[in-house]
């Protein structure tokens, strides 16, 4: 781990709790929704531990995961290429910010951080580019440790002197939870059933999903059992191509692209269930607690996997080769260790998990 001793000296480790030092913070984290819901622990810290103001540099459209009733945390639209992280530098230079976090990993955030030159600037030594060694401390990610990302993204602050307490090391969605009148309005608005089970089969990259043949089982069995399911999930792209398939093949109700957000954390909240893959919606299941089963293949659960107990991973560790964090087997962008897994059995086993739970 390097560290900047002209910032130590002047700040000293217990930098965090003097208030009048450390004006603004600027974290960067542009990539996936999933990835700034993971972030959300680090605002948390941020939020209760100091004084200082947050500035997220991320996608406009995720504003709404961010949303601070006290005004402590702000979105900054993130700008791509050359010359537009060089703006966006010293746009926030601006805010006169005293700590800069990179955990986006890009060429663009590396040269935002290098133009903007804030005192102390920090990020994960296993997101490299060209520009990693104008930072001034890189805290290792081991694969090794599998260790969650949340923790990775929490040791960045234990790095640089915070004192983290477990009690953060969990999702934040509360902010996108309104009363009960708004979950009223939006059942009369998508005709939600009684007592459903939420299904999301898709995710942005479908290597991460098995194939639809297995949902359209899956499914089938789940309402013989007698349970209620309904699809969730993006309305365009190949995400929307399976929902579509499959409100065709089973008669479920579909809100693909036809829920905000909002809604769709209301949704999951609401449920009695939850069945999906390794996406942003099976983070909220965690985030809210709710019970099911999650299908991990490719990727890693011991990083990405939920932290809650009630929401079980489902793998098939017959492949000795996964997790291999690939696009499919071969860069097939389809997965032998997903699309191996039994309908029925996990149609069976699902309905169990629930009826242990709920």
């Amino acid at each position: 781990m390097n560290h900047c001793p002209k910032f130590w000296s002047e700040y000293g480790p217990n930098f965090f709790r003097q208030n009048d030092k450390i004006r603004t913070v600027v974290l960067y984290q542009a990539k996936n929704l999933g990835d700034l819901l993971l972030l959300t622990p680090v605002i948390q810290v941020l939020k209760s531990e100091t004084a200082a103001e947050i500035v997220v540099c991320t996608k406009v459209e995720y504003a709404d995961l961010i949303r601070d009733e006290l005004g402590r945390v702000h979105l900054v639209e993130r700008k791509r290429g050359f010359l537009g992280a060089i703006l966006q530098a010293f746009k926030l230079r601006k805010r006169d910010p005293s700590i800069f976090i990179d955990l986006h990993g890009s060429f663009d955030s590396s040269l935002t951080s290098l133009v903007l030159r804030a005192p102390l600037s920090i990020r994960m030594a296993g997101l490299k580019n060209r520009l990693t060694d104008y930072f001034h401390v890189k805290v290792p990610m081991r694969s090794e440790t599998k260790r969650h990302r949340i923790d990775q993204h929490l040791d960045v602050l234990r790095a640089i002197g915070l004192d983290v307490d477990l009690k953060f090391r969990k999702i934040q969605v509360e902010c996108l939870l309104g009363n009960k009148s708004v979950f009223e309005n939006i059942c009369g608005r998508l005709l939600l059933p009684d007592r459903y089970v939420v299904i999301h089969p898709g995710s942005k990259w479908l290597f991460k999903t098995p194939s639809p043949s297995f949902w359209i089982s899956f499914i089938d069995n789940l309402i013989l059992l007698g349970l209620k399911p309904i699809l969730t999930g993006n309305g365009n792209g190949l995400e929307g191509e399976l929902l579509a398939y499959l409100q065709k093949e089973t008669g479920v109700l579909s809100l693909g692209g036809k829920t905000s957000l909002s809604d769709l954390v209301h949704v999951i909240n609401k449920s009695i269930g939850y069945v999906g893959v390794d996406t942003f919606a099976s983070h909220v299941a965690s985030a809210c607690g709710i019970p099911g089963i999650v299908f991990f293949g490719p990727s890693d659960e011991s990083s990405w996997g939920p932290l809650n107990k009630e929401l079980i991973v489902v793998a098939n560790n017959e492949f000795k080769c996964r997790p291999c964090n690939l696009d499919g087997c071969a860069g097939s962008k389809r997965s032998d260790c997903l699309n191996s897994l039994d309908p029925v059995y996990l149609a069976n086993y699902a309905n169990r998990v629930l009826c242990e739970t709920v």
